[in-house]
C-alpha cells in the first residue's frame, strides 16, 4: 500500500473526473471533459482543475516506531493526505451561457467525486478498465479515501481569487490514506533459536585515549621524553591504546578523515596486548589504500568468549577515538651559504597543506621553478623538501613541519649563521 509518485494519484483522480463527467446524462454527448492537474490561473477555458495545493503527514505515520531506532525510520511508509483545490474555467468571456456551462461541469464533478469515496484494484467508471490499473497502482493494496470538505463561505473565500477580482467557485477536496514507499531494508534479524544469559565479567572493550611517547633532544641539554595523547606518531612508529578489554584483538579499524567508512588494518600494523591496553605500529598503508598525514580515528574489535555458552565466542567492536599520523623528519642537512638546505623523511606529497616554520618564522611556500628566495620552500618530491632561511633567523633554530595540520612529534634543530 505504498507507492513514489504522487502524480500518479492525480493521473487516477484526473481519470475518474473526466469518466464520470462524460458518462452523466447531463453532458452533451460525443463533447470530451478537459481535466488538467495545472494551477487555477494556468487553466484553459471550459477546463475541470485539480490542484493539488497541499499535503499533511497524517498522526499515525508521525507517530509510528520502530524497533531498530530513529536512524531506521526510512524503511517504514510516510502516510499522507493530499489536499486538492477543484476549480473548473468557463469557456470565452465567462458570459451567463459560458457561466452557467461552468456551474454544469462543476456540479457534475462534485457528483463523480461524491459517488465514488474509495477507489481500490476494482473501481471501474462506466464500463472503463479499473482506474487503478491504468497507472499500475494495482497490486498493492492501494486504497484511496475521498472527501469533499464543507468549508464555510467566508473561509471558501480564501481560495482561488486575485484581488478585486470575483471570488471563483471552487471546493476543498481531501484524499487519503497515500502512503510512499520506504527504502528496501537491506538486512533482517535472525530468528532466535534459543535463550539463554552470558555475563560478560569484564564488560566490552574500551579505550581510554591513545599515545605514544616523543623525545625531545635539546641542544647542550639531556633528552626529554613525554606521553602524547592523543597520539601523533610518524609511519614505522610505535604508539598504543589505553584502555581495557583490548587483549583480544580480532580487526583493527583505521577511519580517515576523507574515508567514507573504516577498514581494517593489515597485519603489518602489528597489534600485540599490553597490560595497559594494546601497542600498535603506524603505516602509511590500509587495505591497499594510502593513509596520508592526518587526523584519523581508529577502533578495535575484539573477540569474547561467553561464559554460559563453552566454545561460543562473541564479537564487540569498542569505541571510537582520534590518533594523527605525522610525516617524518628523517633528517635536516646542513645549510649552505646561502642559507638553504634540505629535510628528508615525508610523506610530503600529494598533501595538501605543507608548512614548514624554522622558531617563530613561518615559512611561505614556493611553487616556481628557479632559484628559492629567502624565508621560503619548496616540495621536492614525496619524501624531500627544500628550504631557504631569512637573514633574520640565526643561532640553533628549532625545525617544525606540519603536514596537513599535524606537526612532526620530533624535534629537530639546525644552526645558522
Amino acid at each position: 500500500m505504498a507507492l513514489l509518485d504522487l502524480g500518479a494519484v492525480t493521473r487516477v483522480l484526473k481519470d475518474l473526473i473526466k469518466q464520470g463527467v462524460e458518462s452523466s446524462a447531463a453532458w452533451p454527448m460525443g463533447v470530451t471533459a478537459a481535466v488538467s492537474a495545472a494551477p487555477p490561473d494556468r487553466l484553459g477555458g471550459d477546463t475541470i482543475g485539480l490542484y493539488l495545493f497541499h499535503t499533511l503527514e497524517t498522526a499515525e505515520s508521525r507517530g509510528r516506531v520502530t524497533p531498530a531506532g530513529a536512524e531506521h525510520h526510512r524503511h517504514t511508509p510516510l502516510g499522507l493526505r493530499l489536499h486538492y483545490l477543484l476549480t473548473v474555467r468557463a469557456a470565452g468571456t465567462e458570459d451567463d451561457i459560458a457561466t452557467l456551462a461552468a456551474q454544469r461541469t462543476f456540479g457534475l464533478a462534485l457528483k463523480v467525486l461524491h459517488d465514488y469515496p474509495q477507489l481500490n484494484d476494482t473501481t471501474t467508471v462506466a464500463g472503463n478498465p479499473p482506474l487503478l490499473t491504468t497507472h499500475n497502482l494495482q497490486g498493492e493494496r492501494n486504497r484511496f479515501t475521498i472527501q469533499v470538505h464543507s468549508v464555510p463561505p467566508k473561509e471558501a473565500m480564501d481560495f482561488w481569487q486575485a484581488g478585486s477580482l470575483p471570488r471563483r467557485l471552487a471546493a476543498h477536496v481531501e484524499v487519503g490514506l497515500v502512503e510512499l514507499e520506504p527504502e528496501d531494508a537491506t538486512a533482517a534479524a535472525l530468528p532466535v533459536l534459543s535463550y539463554h544469559i552470558s555475563t560478560l565479567l569484564d564488560g566490552g572493550p574500551w579505550i581510554e585515549a591513545s599515545e605514544n611517547p616523543v623525545t625531545m633532544v635539546p641542544p647542550g641539554l639531556a633528552p626529554i621524553t613525554r606521553a602524547v595523547r592523543p597520539a601523533v606518531v610518524e609511519a614505522g612508529g610505535t604508539w598504543s591504546l589505553v584502555g581495557s578489554g583490548l587483549s583480544s584483538p580480532v580487526d583493527v579499524l583505521i577511519q580517515a578523515s576523507d574515508w567514507a567508512v573504516p577498514q581494517i588494518a593489515d597485519a603489518a600494523w602489528a597489534p600485540t596486548p599490553t597490560p595497559s591496553g594494546l601497542s600498535l605500529v603506524a603505516q602509511t598503508m590500509v587495505a591497499g589504500q594510502a593513509l596520508l598525514p592526518g587526523l584519523h580515528r581508529i577502533a578495535i574489535v575484539v573477540s569474547v568468549l561467553l561464559p554460559a555458552q563453552p566454545g561460543h565466542r562473541l564479537t564487540r567492536r569498542s569505541n571510537t577515538v582520534a590518533w594523527s599520523l605525522a610525516a617524518a623528519v628523517t633528517a635536516v642537512g646542513l645549510p649552505d651559504a646561502a642559507r638553504r638546505f634540505t629535510i628528508d623523511g615525508g610523506p610530503f606529497s600529494p598533501a595538501e597543506r605543507v608548512e614548514v616554520q624554522l622558531g617563530e618564522q613561518v615559512l611561505v611556500r614556493h611553487t616556481a621553478a628557479g632559484v628559492l628566495p629567502a624565508g621560503r620552500f619548496r616540495v621536492l618530491s614525496a619524501i624531500a623538501l627544500e628550504v631557504r632561511a631569512s637573514a633574520t633567523s640565526h643561532g640553533q633554530v628549532p625545525v617544525v613541519v606540519t603536514v596537513n595540520g599535524v606537526a612532526s612529534p620530533q624535534l629537530h634543530w639546525i644552526g645558522l649563521p
